[in-house]
């Protein structure tokens, strides 16, 4: 599946099992941080994703292989959702050649793990539940993860929520 929001982004976010769902979810709380221009719909009309692309991690991982290696320049923060996306993650980052450290640490809820390529940019990648899992993530702490996440990677708010 290709992922879509912005072409240019700072913030990718990994979601290794895309429901409708849950993408409204992570929706509005990109609208509340400000960078989603919708509350709902990640894929309807009208919704602009500013500084931020989300990328499918489906089957083999193989969009987020490609759709990395096309924004990797631009991209300081990496969230992974999930156990899936944290693997997902690690394995598209392999595959770029950035290899995290021995052993790659494993999933748990607010994992960070910052690595630098070989460019010399840092990239922090951040661990989160996946917000189809209600009970572990309400949507307040789903907006402080997604804030934390937008500081760290330097997207202001461009649109609604506090922008």
């Amino acid at each position: 599946m290709p992922g879509y929001g912005d072409t240019l982004p700072k913030l990718l976010i990994v979601d290794p099992a895309p429901d409708p769902a849950a993408e409204d979810r992570i929706a509005g709380s990109l609208h509340r941080i400000g960078v989603a221009s919708r509350p709902t719909g990640l894929r309807g009309p009208g919704q602009h994703l500013f500084g931020t692309r989300i990328v499918s991690a489906v089957g083999d991982a193989s969009w987020l292989e490609r759709e990395y290696a096309e924004v990797r320049p631009w991209v300081r923060v990496i969230v992974a959702l999930g156990p899936a996306g944290w693997d997902a993650t690690l394995r598209a980052l392999a595959a770029a050649g950035v290899v995290p450290p021995e052993p790659a640490p494993g999933f748990t809820p607010g994992a960070r793990l910052t690595i630098t390529p070989a460019d010399g940019r840092p990239v922090t990648v951040l661990g989160i539940d996946h917000p189809a899992d209600r009970g572990a993530l309400e949507d307040p702490a789903l907006d402080a993860e997604l804030t934390t996440a937008q500081a760290l990677a330097g997207v202001s708010a461009a649109c609604g929520g506090r922008g």
